[in-house]
């Protein structure tokens, strides 16, 4: 016989939400209120208010290269390719709310954190230009398990 308290326990985890992988919009004003959708950076384990659903889905992320060099910026970085659709939904975002910053979140992590300042909509974003070689390569196998 299953006791009382594992069987609640098996039913609640079951109902728990699951946030949607995807681009969101993140809230600067969770400071003061309360948060409806909080999740930690996959890299420091920062907590991050998002917005309740993402404004680019799964399904508009078009691949994730694996870890480049730009020998110009000395900097090792992941392209992450946008629909076109993706591309001008960020685009217009910024037009609405130019100091908005965004947040990739796959399998309950946020994956990293960026703004956008292209005077056109972009086809894809860099990931991980500002952070460690070490710090990318957390990002990637991340990645890596997103089917594109």
């Amino acid at each position: 016989m299953i006791p009382t308290f594992a069987l609640l326990l098996v039913f609640f985890t079951s109902f728990q939400q699951q946030t949607e992988p995807g681009i969101y919009i993140i809230n600067p004003a969770a400071k003061r209120v309360t948060c409806d959708n909080e999740m930690k950076m996959i890299i420091g384990k920062t907590k991050i208010c998002l917005s309740k659903k993402p404004i680019v889905k799964k399904t508009a992320l078009k691949y994730a290269t694996e870890i480049r060099y730009d020998p110009v910026f000395k900097e090792h970085y992941i392209e992450l390719g946008l629909s076109p659709e993706a591309g001008q939904i960020l685009f217009k975002t910024v037009g609405s709310l130019p100091e908005s910053q965004f947040a990739l979140a796959i399998e309950g992590d946020v994956i990293c954190i960026f703004s956008l300042h292209y005077p056109t909509a972009p086809r894809s974003i860099k990931i991980g230009n500002d952070g460690s070689l070490r710090d990318l390569t957390v990002i990637h196998n991340a990645l890596n398990k997103v089917q594109f």
